[in-house]
């Protein structure tokens, strides 16, 4: 299979190196840097999703999904962008306090963030906005049937994961590597349960991050956010969640745990605004 990095798009359109948009004897699989990053992007007017599928019809997407609000804290805890000193989780409330209000203030939406937020928000507007699956996969799925999607819950145990992932591959089922890899069972919490794996290790007070990519490979590990902040980040996301419930029922792919529990988790939203 072949491994097409976001890297390989430009802000501005598709630059495509290295061949990515060239033929293969190979079924190109698409990577979540890709999906996030460039999910609405216009080529020449046409959006990506509508181009890749003209280009690459057989073309395969792999979707990881976790909880959103940690997907957030990851990403915050590993940019380079923030002294590290300055790291902490009363700083990080504070920083998406003033982000989720300035985003719903201006009426921001994963579509259009990189012009509707202020230039110094527009990094932290990429992270929220990662964690908006429905409107991300909306998209894709106007163009691509259910069975070349997958999504990949990093919340559920490994090996399940691992096998559903090898037949979408057409790879043979997942060997004993993924034995010794661990993931606990949820964990209820007062805003409901944990979408989101946790080391294998005694509690430290510490969790460990996977979502955000950093060149050492060694794990990170940070505190753990404050219960307000997640409750700040759920309500933020509660619109999101959502329209999972709308996808749930048009297209197969996403009719899978994570999302059913993110339908039945969300709330009420009295608000005209669209999203």
């Amino acid at each position: 299979y072949s491994l097409h990095h976001g890297k390989s798009v430009s802000e501005q359109g598709c630059t495509c190196k290295n061949g990515a948009l060239t033929q293969s004897p190979t079924k190109p699989l698409f990577d979540e840097l890709f999906i996030w990053d460039y999910t609405f992007d216009h080529i020449r007017g046409v959006p990506l999703p509508e181009l890749l599928h003209r280009l690459q019809p057989d073309a395969r997407l792999l979707f990881p999904v976790r909880n959103p609000a940690e997907v957030v804290y990851s990403m915050y805890s590993a940019s380079k962008d923030i002294q590290e000193e300055n790291k902490s989780p009363e700083h990080f409330e504070l920083f998406m306090r003033n982000a989720t209000e300035t985003w719903s203030s201006l009426g921001c939406t994963a579509a259009n963030y990189r012009k509707c937020l202020p230039v110094e928000l527009v990094k932290v507007g990429q992270w929220l906005s990662q964690g908006m699956y429905s409107q991300h996969l909306a998209q894709w799925l106007k163009h691509f049937p259910s069975s070349q999607v997958h999504i990949f819950d990093s919340s559920n145990v490994v090996d399940d994961e691992a096998k559903r992932l090898n037949k979408f591959m057409g790879l043979p089922s997942a060997n004993s590597t993924t034995r010794n890899l661990h993931v606990s069972k949820e964990v209820d919490t007062e805003e409901g349960k944990s979408l989101s794996p946790q080391p294998s290790t005694k509690d430290t007070g510490s969790e460990h991050t996977t979502a955000a990519p950093t060149e050492a490979s060694t794990p990170v590990f940070y505190e753990k956010m404050n219960p307000q902040t997640k409750r700040l980040l759920y309500e933020f996301y509660n619109p999101y969640q959502k329209e999972a419930c709308h996808l749930l029922k048009k297209y197969r792919s996403v009719r899978l745990p994570f999302f059913k529990a993110l339908c039945a988790n969300s709330k009420p939203v009295n608000t005209t605004k669209t999203y």
